[in-house]
């Protein structure tokens, strides 16, 4: 194969994927056509990339780097965590000085049992649901046999969704979570082995007509397996791209 999904792969995406979200949240708001057909459907499609990037660096950092969990989770909740508190305590403030304070109790079963999070901050489902993410990633691959990193990384998501299921909450919460799984088996052998039967140009027309099959179905488990493949068609982007194009540094 001649490209890999490399370091500079993600710094690319990470750089572009913010502002894509920036504008889906707008097309919400926003009664602009244009930006509407756009940017409306493309925040689960830009999750499901984000979630895809974090399993693959993830696992391709552990086989690579020794003793990657030590201070793990120090190192990748702390980071998150921190700011993450800093803006929940300024957006509490803003709606004190407003008068637009709710109740912490009610606020609270709200977010546990209903999945709402706008009293606490707005739009921050998906920051609970990537440390979420990398806690269960942590603890699955505490053990050394790859069937129970795997095994694990997989029961984590369905406790995850069937919790999400069963409080109805709304599908964002889970509906993209499996590309996060699809990275982690994609940063073992997957990526290799696909791409020693298959040419990237050929992945990526595969990846893309499998995503179209799936997504025009519109319903939520064909969604869930549409955007479980998306991500892979953009990696195939990347092993298509000139090798001048990327650095060739491992994640």
């Amino acid at each position: 194969m001649s490209n890999t999904f490399n370091q500079q792969c993600t710094i690319i995406l990470k750089a572009l994927l913010p502002y894509i979200i920036i504008l889906h949240h707008l097309s919400q708001k926003i009664d602009f056509p244009i930006l509407k057909t756009l940017f409306l459907s493309s925040g689960n499609l830009v999750v499901s990339i984000f979630f895809f990037i974090s399993g693959y660096g993830l696992t391709k950092s552990f086989l690579q780097k020794k003793n990657y969990l030590n201070n793990f989770l120090q190192h990748r909740i702390f980071t998150i965590c921190k700011p993450f508190i800093i803006t929940i305590i300024i957006y509490q403030i803003y709606k004190i000085i407003n008068h637009q304070h709710n109740d912490f109790k009610d606020t609270l079963l709200q977010f546990l049992f209903q999945g709402k999070t706008n009293d606490i901050l707005p739009a921050s489902w998906f920051i609970i649901a990537i440390i979420y993410f990398y806690i269960a990633f942590f603890i699955a691959f505490s053990f050394k046999r790859k069937i129970i990193q795997i095994s694990l990384s997989i029961l984590f998501f369905l406790a995850y969704f069937v919790y999400c299921h069963s409080f109805h909450f709304d599908s964002y919460w889970w509906i993209s979570y499996g590309a996060g799984i699809i990275g982690i088996l994609w940063g073992m052998k997957v990526e290799t082995i696909t791409l020693n039967h298959l040419s990237p140009i050929v992945l990526a027309i595969i990846s893309f007509t499998l995503f179209l099959i799936m997504y025009g179905q519109k319903t939520s488990s064909t969604n869930f397996i549409s955007f479980c493949i998306f991500p892979i068609f953009i990696a195939s982007l990347f092993y298509i791209l000139p090798p001048q194009y990327l650095t060739k540094s491992p994640i």
